[in-house]
């Protein structure tokens, strides 16, 4: 098997390259971890690199959003190397973050994109999208998986589409997405545990920290507990299961949405 090598994800919130993100916002020289992914592709041997795999937003890792100006490079360097870029959208895709996909924020067009999850609304499922430049290289049945091309799940697929379509799902996302995370933004003040509030679209983080700002993955299990008790179902991600996420249906109303916001804030006040 050849060599798989893996870059440090750009978690602006705790930046492994020493930076910060106002500071990168202000600067007008390119990013931390911009110029140490230049430096990371220029150190390879480039002829033996096959692909790159991103998340857009990183998923079971602690939702976090990749910057657009670091997706804009990576894409950029892909395209200079003639690399091929694939982005992993099975969480953050079909509608999840405001958009279809989650890459459309940053406009960049990736070689392949993954699917499954949201594609048929749980129904196993999994897809890919391919340029056609690489996909007609393929001769028939060359690529295959164990949930592609079941005729019921393909049916739930486009069941889901059309939905997504009709209902416009999308804006719903963007419009409740941007809501909730200004209820929970405003709540960071009050409550000193609330680190970081991040995301786009709903699929929100909220990183839950103890003092020093270190991760506080017991106080999110007491959050989750509390919040179960009164029937709001949360669960947790990040590398020390320190974020909570936020990932209400796509088809949430405001009324619906603001029932679970109470809770929440009952739960915030009693753990507090």
């Amino acid at each position: 098997m050849e060599k798989v090598n893996f870059f440090p994800y750009p978690y602006c919130y705790r930046c492994p390259f020493k930076s910060n993100w106002a500071i990168c916002e202000k600067s007008k020289e390119k990013y931390p971890c911009i110029k140490a992914l230049e430096k990371f592709f220029f150190n390879k041997n480039i002829k033996n690199v096959a692909s790159v795999i991103i998340e857009p937003i990183l998923g079971e890792g602690g939702y976090i959003p990749a910057p657009n100006k670091f997706l804009k490079a990576l894409y950029e360097l892909t395209r200079k190397y003639k690399i091929i870029l694939i982005a992993d959208e099975i969480q953050t895709g079909f509608g999840r973050t405001g958009k279809m996909f989650a890459v459309e924020h940053s406009k960049i067009k990736p070689d392949i994109i993954c699917l499954a999850k949201g594609i048929a609304s749980g129904f196993p499922l999994g897809a890919f999208i391919s340029k056609k430049s690489l996909s007609k290289k393929w001769p028939a049945g060359a690529h295959g998986s164990t949930y592609t091309g079941n005729p019921v799940g393909c049916k739930a697929g486009l069941a889901t589409i059309d939905v997504i379509e009709k209902e416009k799902l999308c804006k719903n996302s963007e419009k409740l997405g941007k809501y909730l995370k200004g209820v929970i933004l405003s709540m960071k003040s009050k409550y000193p545990f609330i680190g970081d509030v991040r995301g786009i679209g709903l699929m929100l983080g909220v990183e839950i920290v103890g003092p020093k700002n270190k991760s506080n993955p017991k106080l999110v299990k007491k959050i989750l507990k509390s919040a179960l008790e009164k029937k709001l179902i949360l669960i947790s991600c990040g590398s020390d299961y320190q974020v909570i996420r936020l990932i209400p249906p796509l088809n949430i109303n405001k009324n619906d949405l603001d029932k679970g916001i109470n809770i929440l804030k009952k739960v915030f006040k009693e753990v507090n």
